[in-house]
């Protein structure tokens, strides 16, 4: 996989007039392998103009966390529910739709048997089965490695869909609590189970406006073709110089 990197991917990409990269993480691994002249253009992943819908938001009863992704060290998923099983409150859920395997895997079997019916395993589903998941909850978690996470196409999906986002800091996020779409929290327990705390203690008010607030950033931020449109203009800029 490397040689076929280093002999064919990386020659071609040289040449591109324009290199597209959803975050800053990426443009910094491309100029590491590719070179400081290569042209690049950050511009994030977008979303369709159809999937981006103000989903009614659920009643806050009890706080219900989803996760989409695989299970697996980089995505911190299992470090993400330890801490929540240690402030969770009664009724709280996290749902999880994803595959996995190996000893990381078999530990998320392990937590959600420890759980006692919070913790609630899709499996792996189709696009359709994400959109219905992330509607199931009043937040959508990414409690990804910073190292090893480049954009999170999860939490983009999720602010289409009006709802608001836990992310860990030092992503390509940074700027939702700015944003009034979500809160931030470090790759540690103290840190997770605050801003799960900031999450539960919010009332049905200040989400609805949260969940507004993030389908208009999505509007503003995510569209497909404003973001296509942004791209193009980078590209025909490069090829003016």
């Amino acid at each position: 996989k490397w040689l076929y990197y280093k002999w064919l991917s990386f020659p071609f990409l040289k040449k591109a007039a324009t290199i597209h990269c959803a975050t800053v993480m990426e443009a910094q691994s491309a100029r590491k392998w590719l070179g400081n002249t290569v042209n690049i253009a950050i511009v994030p992943n977008g979303i369709e103009a159809g999937k981006i819908k103000l989903t009614p938001m659920l009643q806050k009863d009890a706080l219900i966390i989803s996760y989409v992704g695989r299970i697996s060290q980089e995505k911190g998923i299992n470090e993400f529910i330890k801490a929540w099983l240690k402030c969770k409150r009664k009724y709280d859920k996290i749902i999880v739709a994803g595959s996995g395997v190996g000893e990381y895997f078999e530990e998320f079997k392990r937590l959600q048997s420890m759980s006692e019916g919070s913790v609630l395993y899709k499996g792996y589903i189709d696009a359709v089965g994400v959109e219905e998941v992330i509607c199931q909850g009043n937040f959508l978690a990414l409690p990804s490695n910073e190292k090893r996470e480049s954009f999170g196409n999860a939490v983009a999906e999720a602010l289409a869909l009006g709802r608001p986002v836990m992310v860990t800091r030092g992503l390509s996020w940074d700027h939702i609590e700015d944003e009034g779409i979500g809160f931030l929290f470090d790759r540690n327990e103290d840190s997770m189970c605050d801003a799960i705390r900031e999450a539960q203690n919010i009332d049905d008010s200040a989400l609805n406006k949260m969940s507004v607030a993030a389908y208009h950033y999505a509007i503003a931020n995510l569209e497909a073709s404003g973001l296509a449109h942004k791209l193009w203009v980078k590209m025909n800029e490069s090829e003016k110089l």
